[in-house]
């Protein structure tokens, strides 16, 4: 069995590698915890919560494929 290998899209590059996680504001959080809604560069989304503890609205978190993958500490 082999790796599989990037160059999965029509221009060549991987759909994975050429991501960047975005920055996003917490809007509301749903009652079981395991979701929120988000505003990304002025647009609303749904992401998850699975990866990151004690988010809480107001917070600003990085999502990646609609992932929370890090809390931003406010400085």
């Amino acid at each position: 069995m082999t790796a599989p290998r990037c160059g999965d899209t029509a221009d060549g590059q991987c759909a994975l590698c050429r991501d960047e996680a975005v920055a996003a504001r917490v809007v509301t959080i749903d009652s079981g915890g395991g979701t929120a809604e988000v505003v990304i560069e002025g647009q609303v989304a749904i992401i998850a919560l699975d990866l990151v503890e004690a988010v809480g609205t107001g917070d600003t978190v990085l999502v990646h494929q609609g992932f929370a993958i890090q809390r931003v500490e406010r400085s």
